[in-house]
C-alpha cells in the first residue's frame, strides 16, 4: 500500500497493549516446546519527528525465531489527552468492558497516518501560524501462532500544520472597507476556505456565526457596531466573535461546490423596536483534516459587518427580434402589424447574493398586484420556461408585456413594455407611391463632368432631377410631399400609407435609413420586412444595398453565402466573416443566423457579391477584392434583359416596354466613349480606370477558391420555383471593350495589347471565352437585377418585389426610366410615361 490508500484516520484513542498469552507445541506426544514471541521494530521514519507533518509516513519489520510473520497490530496516542501511557496495555474498560483504544490489525509494512494537530501556538511560528500535538505510535508484530510482541516497537513525535484560512466570499470580502456594507433582509452569505498545505487545497469542515452587532460598552443611542474603528476598538472583536461561544453554528462539512457555500438568514430586521439601524456580523471559520482551526477575524475579512436594506432584482429584458435593445425599465415603441415578439429575459441578483423565487409574465395584465389577473399568461416558477415567452404577433391596437420578479426576501420588481400596433392600411386608402433617398452624396466630385459637359460635382442635384423627372409621370405622386431625403427618418407608419416604395440607397446611407441598418451580433428587424408582406411593394435598387443590411464589418469575404454555419476564416492571421454563424433564439434552440438577415430572410436570394469590392477580399485571398477583381474588367458597363424575364412578362422594347439592353450613362461614364473615339482607351492608363466596382450580383458563386455548397430558395409560387428570378443580366466592361475592338477588326485582342491579363484585371477575374482563356470577365452575364417572389403568396393583389443591385441614374437616362415605368405598372401604379432625352 502507498499514500493516502495507506491512510488510517484516527479518533481519540484511548488504549493499552494486551499481551497475547503463551502457547505451546506438542506435536509427536513429546514435551510441549513454548512459541517463542516475534520482536518488532521500526525501520523507517520521516526526517525530524519534533516537526513532522499531520500525515506522517512510517515503515516498520518483525521478526519471528520459530514462525513467520502474518501481521502488525498498531495504535497511536495523543499523549496523555487520550489516556494512553507507554505501559497502559488496557483495550476495554475493565467495569463495564467497553472497547476503549482497540489495536489496529494490518499485513502492510508501512503506511500514512493522518492524526491531529489541533493546540495552537507553535513555539517559533512568526509569520505562518501552526498547530501541533505530540503523538507515539505503537506498533507490535504477530505471529503465525498468534503470539504478539509483548512490548511493541514505539516512536513518538509531534505532527504539525498551517493553519488553514477563512474569508468572506468575493460578494461582500473588502479588506479596505471602513464600515458596514448593506445586505437584503433575507440575507444571503458566502464564504470561502483555503488549506494551504493539504493537497486538496480544502478544508474539511467549516462553521459560521450571525449575530446582532451588540457589544458591553455600546452606547445607548448607538448600540450596534457599524464601523471598523468600533470594531476594533477596545478590543470589541474578541467580545464579540468568540471562539468559543456557543452562538456558532455546528461544525459540517465543507462544501466543494462553490454554490453550496452559501448561508441564507431569512426574515431579518432592519430596524429594532427602539427604531435603531441594527447592525449584524457574520462570522466564518475553518477546520482543516488536522483539526486546526482558522484564527482570523479581520473586519470585512473573516467577519462580516451588516446593515439592512430592500433589494430588487435587476431584470434585463429583451425583445430578441424585433424591438433591436434590452431594458432594464419600462419602455414603450412602435411596432408593425404581425411584426414578431420574441421576449426574453433574465435576473441578476449577484449583487446582493439573492435567489429569483419566480417569473411571471403575461400580455396586457391590467393590474400586476392581482395574482390573479385573467391576462398572466403563467404561474409563477423558475423552469426554463419561464425564460421567455413564445412569439407573439399583433394585427393592430395598444398592447402591453408585463414581466414579474420576485427573491427569496420576497422583493419585486416588475417592467411593462407598452408597444403601439401600426395597423396595414386598406389598399383603396393607400397612396400610390413613396420615394426613400438613402444616398448622402451631395457636393461630391466623384463624377467630374467631361471636358465638353457640365460637372457632375453636385450628385445629389442631379440625382433628384432624375428621379424628380421620372416620377412626375406617376399619377398622383407629389414630389414635395411623397419623398424622404437622406437626412429624414423614415417609419413604418410612414411606409404603409403607401402601395408601393422606392428606395434607392448605397451602403445604406443617410439617416433616412437608421430603421433600416442592423447592428452586429444581433439580426435588427427591418420594417421593410412586414411592409413587404402584406403593405405593399418594394422597388429597391442601389450599389452595395444589400451591404447595408449586413453588420457593419471592415473583413467580409465574398461571395457572402447565406445558408451556412460557417462565419470565419482565418488567413495570414487574421479573422475574416465569411458568414454569420448560428443565434440561440428564446427557447434555446440553435439556427444559422444567414437566413434571418433580410437579404435572405426577406429578399429571398442565397448568394451575394460585388464585382470588385472596395470593402472585402475574395474568398481565401489576402488582398482586397478590387484588386483581385478590377473594376476596370469586372465593373458593370450595360445591363441586359433575361431571356426567359422577357418570355414570362411579354417584355419588348418601344412603347411602354424596357429596352434589351440599358448602357452607361454617356454623360456620367464620359470617360470611355471619349477616350475610344481619341483611340486612347487602355486598361493601363489612368484616365481608362473604371470605377464602377460596388454593383451587386446574386445566387452565384463565381470564386474557385470558396467550395462552400449552397442551395437556391424556393418559392412554389414563382414561375421558375425559385423565389429569386433573374431580369437584368451584365455586360462586364471587359467583355464590352473585347466586342468593340473585335468589331472593329482587332481579333487578336487583348493579347494584341496586353501581356499578363492576371496583372491587369486581377488573378480572379477572368474565364474563358468560346474556348480561349482569359477572354470574359466572370463578373459577365451575371443577375444584377431580379424580380422577388419570397413575399408573394401573402400580398392579396398578387405581385412581386423588385431589386436592382444598380443605381439606375447611372445609366442611360432614357432607357432606366422605361425600366422604372415598367416596374411601377406591374405594381399596378398609373405612370403617364414622359422620357426627356439626355
Amino acid at each position: 500500500m502507498n499514500g493516502l490508500g495507506r491512510v488510517f484516520t484516527l479518533v481519540l484513542m484511548v488504549t493499552g497493549l494486551v499481551l497475547t498469552g503463551c502457547s505451546v507445541n506438542s506435536d509427536l506426544g513429546g514435551a510441549k516446546i513454548p512459541n517463542a514471541r516475534p520482536d518488532t521494530q521500526v525501520v523507517g521514519q520521516p526526517p525530524t519527528l519534533l516537526e513532522a507533518s499531520f500525515a506522517i509516513s512510517f515503515n516498520w519489520d518483525g521478526f519471528d525465531p520459530d514462525g513467520s510473520i502474518v501481521g502488525f497490530e498498531w495504535k497511536i496516542s495523543d499523549n496523555g489527552l487520550d489516556g494512553i501511557s507507554v505501559r497502559d496495555t488496557l483495550t476495554a474498560d475493565p467495569m463495564t468492558g467497553e472497547k476503549l483504544h482497540p489495536w489496529q490489525f494490518t499485513t502492510a509494512y508501512d503506511s500514512t497516518f493522518v492524526v491531529l494537530a489541533d493546540q495552537a501556538d507553535f513555539a517559533g511560528d512568526e509569520i505562518e501560524p501552526r498547530s501541533f500535538r505530540s503523538h507515539t505510535l505503537f506498533i507490535r508484530a504477530v505471529d503465525d501462532k498468534g503470539a504478539k510482541d509483548p512490548l511493541p516497537a514505539m516512536i513518538s513525535f509531534t505532527a504539525t500544520t498551517l493553519v488553514p484560512v477563512a474569508r468572506l466570499g468575493e460578494t461582500y470580502y473588502d479588506g479596505s472597507a471602513v464600515g458596514a456594507t448593506q445586505a437584503p433582509t433575507t440575507a444571503t452569505l458566502d464564504y470561502q476556505g483555503e488549506d494551504p498545505d493539504y493537497s486538496g487545497k480544502y478544508p474539511a469542515q467549516v462553521r459560521y456565526l450571525w449575530k446582532k452587532a451588540t457589544y458591553s460598552g455600546a452606547p445607548e443611542n448607538d448600540p450596534y457596531i457599524t464601523e471598523k474603528y468600533i470594531y476594533y476598538k477596545d478590543d470589541n472583536y474578541e467580545e464579540v466573535i468568540d471562539f468559543g461561544s456557543e452562538e456558532w453554528s455546528d461544525w459540517f462539512e465543507y462544501p466543494i461546490d462553490e454554490l453550496e457555500r452559501r448561508i441564507v438568514i431569512p426574515d431579518l430586521d432592519i430596524r429594532d423596536e427602539n427604531d435603531f439601524q441594527i447592525g449584524y456580523l457574520f462570522a466564518v471559520q475553518v477546520k482543516d483534516v488536522a483539526g486546526a482551526v482558522s484564527v482570523g477575524r479581520g473586519y470585512m475579512k473573516q467577519v462580516g459587518n451588516f446593515t439592512l436594506k430592500v433589494f430588487n432584482p435587476a431584470v434585463y429584458l429583451a425583445e430578441n427580434s424585433s424591438i433591436l435593445r434590452e431594458t432594464q425599465t419600462n419602455a414603450r415603441n412602435v411596432i408593425a402589424a404581425y411584426q414578431p415578439l420574441n421576449f426574453a429575459w433574465h435576473a441578476d441578483v449577484s449583487r446582493y447574493l439573492g435567489e429569483v423565487t419566480a417569473y411571471r409574465y403575461g400580455w396586457d395584465v391590467v393590474n400586476p398586484d392581482n395574482p390573479y389577473d385573467d391576462n398572466w399568461a403563467i404561474p409563477p416558477g423558475v423552469s426554463p420556461q419561464h425564460l421567455f415567452a413564445p412569439e407573439k404577433v399583433f394585427d393592430e391596437g395598444a398592447h402591453s408585456f408585463t414581466l414579474m420578479v420576485t427573491d427569496n426576501s420576497d422583493q419585486v420588481t416588475v417592467i411593462r413594455w407598452d408597444l403601439e400596433v401600426i395597423p396595414y392600411v386598406d389598399r383603396d386608402l393607400q397612396k400610390p407611391l413613396l420615394l426613400i433617398d438613402g444616398i448622402a452624396d451631395n457636393a461630391t466630385n466623384a463624377w467630374p463632368g467631361s471636358p465638353s459637359g457640365p460637372p457632375y460635382y453636385d450628385q445629389e442635384g442631379f440625382r433628384n432631377v432624375f428621379w424628380e423627372e421620372a416620377l412626375s409621370s406617376v399619377q398622383d405622386f407629389v414630389w414635395e410631399e411623397d419623398r424622404f431625403d437622406h437626412v429624414d427618418i423614415v417609419g413604418y407608419e410612414d411606409l404603409v400609407n403607401y402601395k408601393a416604395v422606392i428606395l434607392f440607397t448605397t451602403n445604406a446611407q443617410g439617416t433616412v435609413m437608421r430603421q433600416f441598418r442592423t447592428t452586429w451580433a444581433s439580426e435588427k428587424f427591418i420594417w421593410l420586412d412586414p411592409y413587404q408582406r402584406r403593405g405593399g411593394n418594394l422597388f429597391f435598387c442601389g450599389g452595395l444595398s444589400f451591404y447595408g443590411f449586413l453588420q457593419s464589418r471592415d473583413n467580409y469575404m465574398v461571395p457572402i453565402i447565406f445558408d451556412t454555419s460557417q462565419e470565419y476564416l482565418f488567413l495570414n492571421d487574421r479573422r475574416y466573416v465569411v458568414g454569420f454563424g448560428t443565434r440561440t433564439l428564446t427557447d434555446d434552440s440553435i439556427v444559422e443566423r444567414g437566413p434571418l438577415q433580410y437579404p435572405y430572410k426577406t429578399a429571398g436570394i442565397a448568394v451575394l457579391d460585388w464585382t470588385s469590392p472596395d470593402n472585402a477580399n475574395i474568398y481565401n485571398r489576402p488582398l482586397r477584392g478590387k484588386y483581385d477583381r478590377r473594376p476596370g474588367c469586372a465593373g458593370l458597363k450595360a445591363l441586359v434583359l433575361d431571356d426567359d424575364f422577357r418570355s414570362q412578362y411579354e417584355v419588348s422594347f418601344g412603347g411602354t416596354g424596357i429596352p434589351d439592353t440599358i448602357y452607361s450613362s454617356a454623360s456620367i461614364d464620359w470617360k470611355d466613349e471619349y477616350y475610344w473615339e481619341e483611340d486612347l482607351l487602355d486598361f493601363t492608363q489612368p484616365y481608362g480606370i473604371f470605377s464602377w466596382g460596388q454593383d451587386e450580383f446574386y445566387d452565384v458563386n463565381i470564386t474557385s477558391t470558396r467550395p462552400t455548397p449552397y442551395q437556391l430558395q424556393i418559392c412554389t409560387d414563382a414561375p421558375s420555383g425559385y423565389c429569386a428570378e433573374p431580369m437584368f443580366r451584365s455586360v462586364a466592361r471587359f467583355d464590352w471593350l473585347r466586342n468593340k475592338r473585335w468589331a472593329d477588326g482587332e481579333l487578336d485582342w487583348p493579347d494584341s495589347r496586353y501581356d499578363d491579363m492576371d496583372d491587369i484585371c486581377g488573378e480572379m477575374a477572368l474565364t474563358s471565352y468560346e474556348g480561349v482563356p482569359d477572354r470574359s470577365s466572370l463578373t459577365n452575364n451575371r443577375v444584377f437585377g431580379f424580380i422577388s417572389y419570397k413575399m408573394f403568396a401573402e400580398k392579396d393583389w398578387g405581385k412581386a418585389d423588385i431589386y436592382w443591385g444598380f443605381d439606375p441614374y447611372r445609366f442611360d437616362h432614357e432607357t432606366s426610366k422605361k425600366a422604372i415605368y415598367w416596374v411601377l405598372r406591374y405594381f399596378g401604379l398609373q405612370v403617364n410615361e414622359q422620357v426627356t432625352e439626355e
